[in-house]
Protein backbone atom coordinates (compact mmCIF):
# COMPACT_ATOMS: atom_id res chain seq x y z
CA UNK A 1 0.00 0.00 0.00
CA UNK A 2 1.35 3.43 -0.94
CA UNK A 3 1.05 6.18 1.68
CA UNK A 4 -1.61 8.73 0.80
CA UNK A 5 -3.17 6.51 -1.91
CA UNK A 6 -6.71 5.47 -0.90
CA UNK A 7 -7.82 1.89 -1.21
CA UNK A 8 -10.77 1.20 -3.54
CA UNK A 9 -13.11 0.73 -0.56
CA UNK A 10 -12.04 4.01 1.08
CA UNK A 11 -14.48 6.88 0.61
CA UNK A 12 -12.61 10.09 -0.21
CA UNK A 13 -14.45 13.39 0.06
CA UNK A 14 -13.55 17.03 -0.10
CA UNK A 15 -13.43 18.72 3.30
CA UNK A 16 -16.88 19.89 4.36
CA UNK A 17 -17.54 23.62 4.59
CA UNK A 18 -20.72 25.52 5.45
CA UNK A 19 -23.26 26.38 2.77
CA UNK A 20 -22.44 30.11 2.89
CA UNK A 21 -18.69 29.47 2.26
CA UNK A 22 -16.99 28.54 -1.03
CA UNK A 23 -13.99 26.23 -0.95
CA UNK A 24 -11.13 26.42 -3.45
CA UNK A 25 -7.55 25.18 -3.09
CA UNK A 26 -5.46 27.96 -1.56
CA UNK A 27 -2.80 27.62 -4.26
CA UNK A 28 -5.38 28.49 -6.92
CA UNK A 29 -6.50 31.58 -5.03
CA UNK A 30 -2.97 32.79 -4.34
CA UNK A 31 -1.84 32.45 -7.95
CA UNK A 32 -2.84 34.16 -11.20
CA UNK A 33 -4.38 30.94 -12.56
CA UNK A 34 -7.75 32.72 -12.53
CA UNK A 35 -6.64 36.21 -13.48
CA UNK A 36 -8.32 39.52 -14.02
CA UNK A 37 -8.23 39.69 -17.81
CA UNK A 38 -9.76 42.02 -20.37
CA UNK A 39 -12.76 41.02 -22.46
CA UNK A 40 -12.08 39.73 -25.93
CA UNK A 41 -9.81 37.09 -27.34
CA UNK A 42 -8.06 35.03 -24.66
CA UNK A 43 -4.45 34.01 -24.83
CA UNK A 44 -3.73 30.28 -25.14
CA UNK A 45 -1.12 29.01 -22.71
CA UNK A 46 0.89 25.85 -23.38
CA UNK A 47 2.49 24.27 -20.33
CA UNK A 48 3.26 27.66 -18.83
CA UNK A 49 4.29 27.89 -15.20
CA UNK A 50 1.94 30.03 -13.14
CA UNK A 51 3.44 32.02 -10.27
CA UNK A 52 2.50 30.30 -7.00
CA UNK A 53 3.36 29.98 -3.33
CA UNK A 54 6.67 28.44 -2.34
CA UNK A 55 6.57 24.67 -2.60
CA UNK A 56 3.75 24.61 -5.16
CA UNK A 57 4.14 24.46 -8.93
CA UNK A 58 1.27 24.85 -11.40
CA UNK A 59 1.81 24.32 -15.12
CA UNK A 60 -1.21 25.33 -17.20
CA UNK A 61 -2.30 24.51 -20.74
CA UNK A 62 -5.44 26.02 -22.20
CA UNK A 63 -7.31 29.21 -22.81
CA UNK A 64 -6.58 31.83 -20.14
CA UNK A 65 -9.01 31.59 -17.19
CA UNK A 66 -10.64 34.55 -15.43
CA UNK A 67 -12.49 35.32 -12.20
CA UNK A 68 -15.86 34.21 -13.63
CA UNK A 69 -14.32 30.83 -14.51
CA UNK A 70 -13.21 30.62 -10.87
CA UNK A 71 -16.80 31.36 -9.82
CA UNK A 72 -17.99 28.42 -11.93
CA UNK A 73 -15.36 26.08 -10.46
CA UNK A 74 -16.27 27.22 -6.93
CA UNK A 75 -19.90 26.28 -7.53
CA UNK A 76 -19.02 22.85 -8.91
CA UNK A 77 -16.71 22.17 -5.92
CA UNK A 78 -19.47 23.38 -3.60
CA UNK A 79 -21.79 20.69 -4.92
CA UNK A 80 -19.03 18.03 -4.94
CA UNK A 81 -18.21 18.55 -1.26
CA UNK A 82 -21.31 16.54 -0.33
CA UNK A 83 -20.40 13.36 -2.18
CA UNK A 84 -17.57 10.86 -2.58
CA UNK A 85 -14.91 11.77 -5.11
CA UNK A 86 -14.84 9.62 -8.23
CA UNK A 87 -18.62 9.35 -8.32
CA UNK A 88 -20.33 11.21 -11.17
CA UNK A 89 -21.78 14.51 -9.99
CA UNK A 90 -25.21 15.28 -11.35
CA UNK A 91 -26.34 18.88 -11.26
CA UNK A 92 -28.69 20.90 -13.40
CA UNK A 93 -27.81 24.12 -15.17
CA UNK A 94 -30.62 25.70 -13.16
CA UNK A 95 -28.98 24.67 -9.85
CA UNK A 96 -25.55 25.97 -10.92
CA UNK A 97 -27.03 29.25 -12.13
CA UNK A 98 -28.93 29.61 -8.85
CA UNK A 99 -25.71 29.04 -6.86
CA UNK A 100 -24.06 31.73 -9.01
CA UNK A 101 -26.89 34.17 -8.27
CA UNK A 102 -27.97 34.17 -11.93
CA UNK A 103 -31.41 33.80 -13.43
CA UNK A 104 -32.24 30.82 -15.62
CA UNK A 105 -32.23 32.49 -19.03
CA UNK A 106 -30.96 31.32 -22.41
CA UNK A 107 -28.09 33.82 -22.28
CA UNK A 108 -26.97 32.70 -18.81
CA UNK A 109 -27.17 29.03 -19.85
CA UNK A 110 -24.94 29.78 -22.87
CA UNK A 111 -22.42 31.60 -20.65
CA UNK A 112 -22.46 28.68 -18.19
CA UNK A 113 -21.88 26.26 -21.07
CA UNK A 114 -18.88 28.33 -22.22
CA UNK A 115 -17.42 28.38 -18.69
CA UNK A 116 -17.84 24.65 -18.14
CA UNK A 117 -16.31 23.97 -21.57
CA UNK A 118 -13.30 26.16 -20.75
CA UNK A 119 -12.81 24.44 -17.36
CA UNK A 120 -12.97 21.07 -19.11
CA UNK A 121 -10.73 21.98 -22.08
CA UNK A 122 -7.57 22.64 -20.08
CA UNK A 123 -4.80 20.71 -18.39
CA UNK A 124 -3.06 21.51 -15.14
CA UNK A 125 0.00 19.89 -13.67
CA UNK A 126 0.20 20.59 -9.97
CA UNK A 127 3.30 19.59 -8.02
CA UNK A 128 3.62 19.81 -4.25
CA UNK A 129 5.45 17.87 -1.55
CA UNK A 130 6.93 15.35 -4.00
CA UNK A 131 3.55 14.50 -5.55
CA UNK A 132 1.98 15.52 -8.85
CA UNK A 133 -1.49 15.73 -10.35
CA UNK A 134 -1.98 16.01 -14.10
CA UNK A 135 -5.51 16.46 -15.40
CA UNK A 136 -8.29 18.91 -16.00
CA UNK A 137 -10.11 21.13 -13.57
CA UNK A 138 -13.32 19.33 -14.61
CA UNK A 139 -12.99 15.76 -15.84
CA UNK A 140 -15.99 15.72 -18.15
CA UNK A 141 -19.47 17.13 -18.51
CA UNK A 142 -22.65 15.89 -20.12
CA UNK A 143 -25.62 17.96 -21.20
CA UNK A 144 -29.16 17.02 -22.20
CA UNK A 145 -29.92 19.52 -24.94
CA UNK A 146 -33.63 18.64 -24.80
CA UNK A 147 -34.13 19.58 -21.16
Amino acid sequence: MLPGIPLPHDVVKLPHWPDFVRGVPNGFLRSPLFGAIAKGRRRFMSGEQVTTLDGLTILYTGERLDQVDLDGLERVLHILRLQALGVPCRVTSYALLKLMGKTDTGKNRRVLHTRITRLRANAVEIKQDGRSYIGGLIDEAYKDNET
